[in-house]
C-alpha cells in the first residue's frame, strides 16, 4: 500500500540467454525479467531497476529542446542529403542533454513500459542501468529507493490523481547534489487534505517485487482473487463526531486516489448519483469504502458501462483502526447494497512462482469481451497482505 518505489537498486540474481538473439540476453532482479545487453550484468552485480508507468526526466534545456522539435520537422521534407546534415545537427543538439543516459528513451517520450519482443516470443518488463548513473555520494544498497534521487516520476492517466504539487524540471535536476536532497528532497505537501487518519492511498505492489517472501510465508493461507479493473480509485468516509447533541458534526468526504474533492467533478457526480453519503450514514459508523471507479469517460471505458460505477475492494474501521476481512467485506457490501469488484476465487493457494501468477493474470474481463488489466490477490484474513499482477497481454495491446 502506499505510493510505490519507481525505481530502486536490487541484485542481479540471474542472467539467461534468449533463443535466437545474439546481442541481448534476459536478467532477472527480484522477480522482474528484464532484457538487456549481453554481458552488461552479471549474477551479483548491483543494478537500478526502474518500473513500468516511470517517466525519466529529460534533462535536454528548453532552448535546445525546441531545437530539437525544429529539426526532427524539418527532417521530414529534407532531401536525402539534407537528413544526413540535419542527423549531424540533432546529434550535436542532444548532446546538451544533463541525463544523457535516458536520452535513448526520447522517442518513447521518456516512459517505461513493458516491451514485446515479438521475434524472440519473451516480454520485457522495466528497465535496467548500472549504478553509475547515480550521484556520487549515493552508496547503492538493495531495496534502495532511488525514485526521488534520479527525478522520476510516475505517470499519471487520470487527471485527477495528479501530484499536489508536481516537481518542477529544476527540482528533478538539482536533486542530483547532496545539499539540494537534505532541505528539499522529501517536503511532499498535500493541499487536497489526505488526513492523518486515513488508510494509505492504495497503490498495489507488483507480483514480481514480493512474490518470493510472500510465498514461503504465507504459501499454506487462503487467499481471494479479484479482477484488477480498469478505472479510478474513488474513496467515501464517514467521520462520526464525539460530540454533544446538535453540536455533533459529522465529516462526509469524496476522494480520489491521493487527495479529498473539494470541488464538483466526477468522483462527486458519481457519489451523488449512487447516493453514497446516504448508504454510509444508514450504517452508522466510522468508516472508509474504497473502490474501483469505472465506466464514463475513464480509461476509455472499455467495459462499455452506460453509466459510472463504484466497486468496492476495501473498507477501514476508523475506530478499530483496521480493514475488514474478506469474509466481512463481503458481508458488508451484501448488507449495505455495496458492488463488489468481481470475485474470480475464494479459496486461491498461492502458485510456486510469479511466472504463473502473470500467466494467470491473462484473460477476458467478468464484464465485457475485452482483456482485463489483470488480477488482484488478497489473503483473506488480512487484506493488507496483497499484490497485483498486470496482464502482460493487456500492457502490450494498450501500449503500457
Amino acid at each position: 500500500m502506499g505510493d510505490r518505489a519507481l525505481a530502486h537498486i536490487e541484485k542481479i540474481i540471474n542472467t539467461y540467454p534468449i533463443d535466437g538473439a545474439d546481442n541481448i540476453e534476459m536478467a532477472q532482479v527480484l522477480d522482474f525479467h528484464v532484457v538487456v545487453k549481453k554481458g552488461e550484468f552479471k549474477v551479483g552485480d548491483l543494478a537500478v531497476y526502474i518500473e513500468i508507468d516511470s517517466i525519466v526526466p529529460d534533462g535536454l534545456p528548453a532552448e535546445y529542446n525546441e531545437q530539437y522539435i525544429e529539426k526532427r520537422a524539418k527532417r521530414k521534407s529534407a532531401s536525402e542529403d539534407d537528413q544526413i546534415n540535419i542527423e549531424k545537427e540533432i546529434a550535436e543538439i542532444v548532446s546538451h542533454n544533463t541525463r544523457p543516459e535516458f536520452e535513448f528513451l526520447r522517442s518513447k517520450h521518456f516512459k517505461i513500459k513493458a516491451m514485446k519482443y515479438s521475434r524472440f516470443g519473451i516480454i520485457s518488463q522495466g528497465i535496467l542501468f548500472k549504478t553509475d548513473i547515480l550521484p556520487a555520494d549515493i552508496q547503492p544498497k538493495v531495496e534502495l529507493d532511488v525514485t526521488e534521487i534520479l527525478g522520476i516520476t510516475r505517470e499519471i492517466e487520470d487527471p485527477d490523481d495528479a501530484p499536489a504539487i508536481p516537481r518542477s524540471a529544476f527540482h528533478r535536476y538539482m536533486m542530483k547534489y547532496k545539499w539540494f536532497r537534505k532541505y528539499f528532497g522529501n517536503k511532499k505537501k498535500n493541499p487536497g487534505g489526505w488526513l492523518s487518519y486515513f488508510p494509505s492511498p492504495s497503490d498495489e505492489t507488483n507480483v514480481q517485487k514480493i512474490y518470493s517472501k510472500l510465498y514461503d510465508q504465507y504459501k499454506d493461507e487462503e487467499f481471494y482473487v479479484s479482477e484488477k479493473m480498469e478505472g479510478q480509485s474513488l474513496s467515501i468516509f464517514l467521520k462520526k463526531d464525539k460530540g454533544f447533541l446538535w453540536f455533533k458534526k459529522d465529516k462526509f468526504g469524496v476522494c480520489s486516489r491521493t487527495q479529498i474533492k473539494k470541488q464538483h467533478c466526477g468522483f462527486i457526480e458519481t457519489a451523488n448519483r449512487l447516493e453514497l453519503e446516504k448508504k454510509l450514514r444508514k450504517i452508522n459508523k466510522s468508516i472508509f469504502v474504497r473502490g474501483e471507479h469505472c465506466g464514463g469517460k475513464i480509461q476509455g471505458n472499455i467495459y462499455k458501462f452506460p453509466e459510472t460505477k463504484f466497486l468496492v475492494f476495501e473498507v477501514y474501521d476508523f475506530d478499530e483502526k483496521r480493514f475488514y476481512t474478506y469474509d466481512e467485506l463481503k458481508e458488508f457490501c451484501i448488507t449495505y447494497e455495496f458492488d463488489m469488484v468481481p470475485i474470480l476465487d475464494e479459496h486461491f493457494k498461492l502458485l510456486d512462482n510469479s511466472q504463473d501468477i502473470l500467466k494467470m493474470s491473462n484473460g477476458k474481463s467478468v464484464y465485457a469481451n475485452v482483456l482485463r488489466e489483470g488480477i488482484v490477490i488478497r489473503l483473506k484474513r488480512d487484506v493488507k497482505v496483497s499484490f497485483k499482477a498486470r496482464s502482460p497481454e493487456y500492457l502490450i495491446k494498450h501500449g503500457k
